[in-house]
């Protein structure tokens, strides 16, 4: 998948794969409210994320690098970097 510049459709609600380095894999996690700067993500409870990840959207053939801002039960939110 190649990196470019993801385009904003305001109240999104697409899936998206998050890379993980350990244990190495992608985890699958839901799009929303997506704007130009950012995103709140819908992920696995289970899950520790790291501050800093990649975010692939299938949809826009996009690669993103992202940085967490927050996070609560069950979703975070990201801004891209």
């Amino acid at each position: 998948m190649r990196r470019r510049s993801f385009e904003a459709h305001g109240l999104l609600s697409d899936v998206g794969r998050i890379l993980v380095d350990c244990p190495p894999g992608l985890v699958s996690c839901v799009l929303r409210d997506v704007t130009a700067r950012g995103a709140r993500l819908v992920v696995p409870d289970a899950i520790r994320f790291p501050d800093k990840l990649c975010l692939l959207v299938d949809a826009e053939d996009a690669s993103l690098p992202c940085t967490v801002v927050w996070r609560r039960a069950g979703e975070m939110g990201v801004v891209f970097a």
